[in-house]
């Protein structure tokens, strides 16, 4: 019994050291600063309509609903007090529009509680009704809208009267390329081919998609060391060498387009052919055309070669001795001084503007597993946008193209340094 009373004795001890060391390495309880907030819901026009608010939170964790009271409603205001909040709180005020008959309530608030901001009002003294805006990303790419330059999502609800802007961003591996075939408003074709979409003036609920189609991409290269004039009574010939390369991954036959235009006495004179090319992905094919009906001598005939993707122009001029020369349109030069910085809602890509640029197309891409540079936006008259349609932590470079009024491009601009979109939060 003494040899136990002595292992007892020297056993609590041991306890009591061992739970003290475990408290120790558990370590300090680590603090959340918490803050408080007023909500204020003004414009309340029958303080019975209260019974029928919701507010929740984004992940429609319901905060208050049932003490929504009429006796709380003073001079059609009430007042909600939110305690402990951490961090940006999205929160939603909802009316349910089917209990209250004639209102001309929204049926969905949303704001955006901080610790910077906390006391936020509602106000729903407004005959603007909203409008939901749903739109589903297509194969190969994915949609963005935004009002206003301020981002939406599928499925928020936009006042009515707003113009929402869409634009696609077509994905694909190297060589693969895409176009818009149109886009689909609540299931109708409306026939729009452009990168960019714009619904004006919203006054009922919209579903957006666009149909993408793969296309092959060519590129014409004409041969201007040898192309062959020469002049019979009223007449020249132009033998026109030139080469088109297919660059992408498609095997398809493209129409290439030549027009010739002529003025004499202030009437303009146009003559048009096509000519089809069949190429294999990656190939590419000598080609010559031949013009023997140019309308009259002498002039200037401005020849335009063009393909779905890109065209070239040159000039061949004449005069009373039937002499003649040939002068090449040049492209404008490749924007300079292009730069990417972060701002609020996403990446704003700048440059110096170009003489003889009428508008810009700007892409994008990500250094980082796709290579390859996709366009975001086309026929853009400014020296700066918005690329609101990138995703936090992925990497992503932009280039500048300039076209001018003939739709000729210049090169590829220097690419911007390396830029990775951080969504801002307030602590």
């Amino acid at each position: 019994m003494q040899n136990s009373n002595k292992i007892i004795k020297f056993t609590i001890p041991i306890l009591v050291l061992l739970v003290i060391a475990l408290s120790g390495c558990a370590g300090q309880p680590v603090l959340v600063e918490t803050y408080d907030s007023t909500v204020s819901i003004e414009g309340i026009k029958d303080p019975q309509h209260v019974e029928h608010f919701s507010l929740i939170t984004v992940d429609n964790e319901t905060i208050i609903e049932d003490e929504f009271s009429p006796n709380n409603v003073e001079n059609g205001e009430l007042t909600y007090q939110l305690t402990g909040l951490e961090g940006d709180t999205d929160i939603s005020l909802v009316v349910n529009n089917d209990q209250i008959e004639g209102s001309l309530y929204e049926e969905n608030y949303q704001k955006t509680i901080t610790p910077d901001n906390p006391d936020i009002t509602i106000n729903l003294d407004q005959t603007q009704p909203s409008y939901s805006v749903e739109f589903t990303d297509p194969e190969h790419g994915f949609i963005n809208a935004s009002v206003n330059e301020e981002k939406i999502n599928s499925g928020d609800l936009v006042t009515a009267g707003s113009d929402i802007k869409f634009y696609v961003t077509p994905q694909g591996q190297d060589n693969e390329y895409f176009k818009v075939k149109n886009w689909v408003l609540n299931g109708n074709d409306i026939k729009e081919a452009n990168t960019t979409f714009i619904y004006k003036n919203i006054q009922k609920n919209i579903n957006v998609d666009v149909i993408l189609v793969k296309i092959s991409y060519f590129q014409i290269l004409f041969d201007k060391e040898n192309i062959d004039v020469s002049i019979t009574d009223n007449e020249i010939t132009a033998n026109i060498p030139y080469k088109v390369k297919n660059l992408s991954d498609l095997d398809a036959t493209q129409e290439i387009t030549f027009d010739v235009n002529y003025v004499d006495d202030g009437y303009e004179y146009s003559l048009s052919r096509t000519q089809e090319v069949d190429l294999k992905a990656g190939a590419e094919k000598n080609k010559t055309i031949t013009w023997n009906e140019i309308i009259e001598m002498p002039g200037t005939y401005k020849f335009t070669i063009a393909s779905e993707n890109t065209s070239v122009i040159f000039y061949i001029t004449l005069n009373n001795e039937a002499e003649f020369n040939i002068s090449y349109e040049l492209p404008p030069s490749a924007p300079t001084n292009v730069s990417a910085i972060m701002v609020d809602n996403g990446i704003k890509i700048s440059w110096d503007e170009v003489d003889d640029a009428v508008s810009y197309n700007v892409v994008r891409k990500e250094p980082e597993g796709r290579n390859y540079w996709t366009l975001i936006d086309s026929n853009v008259t400014g020296n700066n946008i918005i690329d609101t349609s990138v995703t936090p932590t992925v990497k992503y470079q932009y280039a500048v193209v300039a076209v001018d009024e003939n739709g000729l491009t210049s090169d590829y601009s220097e690419p911007t340094n390396e830029i990775i979109f951080e969504k801002q939060t307030n602590y």
